[in-house]
């Protein structure tokens, strides 16, 4: 049997300190049944305030989607209003005067006790339920602020197809993980189109936190927003890559980069895209810059927005994938890969290469320094 806790101690000792977390941060949180909720659907993005720039990336490709029933963007961050930069935020609304934007922050309360505890997770949960609280439209759609979408209609494909299927979530593609299976069909979060009117008659916040408990026999771990899917209705519409590019547990990697003094990024280590998504924002200079970072770095120690990261890790295969990523974006925004884009890719495959080069050499000299055996 497929679980993630395999016996009963480390079970009820994840599911004590879930539980801990979870008494702490729900009373920061609720919201009412919509009532009379409008016609259409509103986007829900969730993002840390150190991250603001990269939803001028993001809004890009949202601004190039078909949307006659999209009634609103609603933005959460993990900041108190007063600690916002406005300057950042005036400067969204401005580029994105043609979107129906509206921000929505933490209040005192709730950032001082997401703070003391200081899980992730917890941002995480609070980001979306806070626009999820405001969403006004009987449908709202969880779109990841590291997803950038890239064939048009996405958006309204799925708003039709979720009226006309009578499901509470449309999701991408099914969870695998943490004891729980592709066949218990709950949708993954990211780009998942969801009944908001259902949801919050049904469930309060809490219910979208992490989860420790027994389904169908096995002992496992709910993520967010798994666990008010259970007893619903719910399907699929499959994305491909040429529909979106998401470079997953960048928002993750980027929190590890600034709690680090030095981070070492997993193989799969999408902190490259930050530059390129910068470059999307309009700031060319971090693009620039991050290229002759890597032009210069003679070891695998890379300075990346202004922190240090060991991309030893990083393999040429990822750094492929990661190029075409940037490549399929470039060609949805600009028709071409632009000048400067080019020779970020250079630098970044240069990078690489000196990377293996330098671990096929260590390999060789420990290979010499071995005895030799009869």
């Amino acid at each position: 049997m497929d679980e993630k806790y395999h016996d009963n101690w480390s079970f009820h000792l994840a599911r004590l300190r879930r539980g801990l977390v979870r008494t702490a941060i729900e009373p920061v949180a609720q919201w009412t049944p919509l009532r009379s909720p409008q016609a259409g659907y509103s986007l829900v993005i969730g993002c840390p305030a150190a991250m603001v720039r990269v939803l001028f990336a993001n809004l890009t490709l949202v601004r190039q989607q078909r949307r006659p029933n999209l009634r609103e963007i609603i933005i959460g961050f993990d900041v108190t209003e007063h600690r916002a930069d406005h300057a950042l935020l005036n400067a969204l609304r401005e580029r994105f005067e043609d979107l129906p934007l509206r921000f929505v922050f933490y209040s005192p309360m709730q950032a001082r006790v997401l703070d003391r505890i200081g899980w992730a997770w917890c941002y995480c949960w609070l980001n979306w339920v806070l626009p999820i609280a405001a969403v006004q439209t009987r449908y709202a759609f969880v779109h990841d602020l590291d997803a950038l979408l890239l064939q048009d209609g996405v958006f309204e494909q799925r708003y039709d197809l979720i009226r006309e299927r009578g499901d509470q979530y449309l999701g991408v593609n099914y969870y695998h993980g943490n004891g729980l299976t592709v066949d218990d069909q709950l949708a993954v979060t990211f780009e998942m189109i969801f009944d908001a009117a259902d949801l919050r008659q049904r469930s309060q916040p809490i219910d979208l936190f992490n989860c420790v408990t027994r389904h169908d026999g096995r002992r496992v771990e709910f993520d967010t927003f798994l666990y008010p899917q259970r007893d619903r209705r719910r399907s699929l519409l499959a994305m491909t890559g040429q529909e979106m590019v998401h470079p997953t547990q960048l928002v993750c990697q980027y929190v590890e980069l600034h709690r680090r003094r030095r981070y070492l990024p997993p193989e799969r280590n999408n902190l490259p895209m930050l530059a390129y998504f910068h470059y999307l924002a309009g700031d060319e200079a971090a693009l620039a810059q991050q290229a002759a970072a890597l032009e210069q770095a003679t070891g695998s120690v890379v300075a990346l927005l202004g922190r240090e990261a060991d991309c030893r890790a990083l393999s040429a295969r990822h750094a492929r994938w990661l190029a075409t990523q940037i490549e399929r974006v470039e060609q949805a925004v600009a028709g071409r890969v632009r000048e400067p884009v080019q020779r970020y890719l250079a630098s970044l495959h240069a990078f690489v290469g000196r990377q293996g080069a330098a671990a096929l050499r260590a390999g060789e000299k420990e290979m010499a320094c071995e005895p030799t055996r009869n």
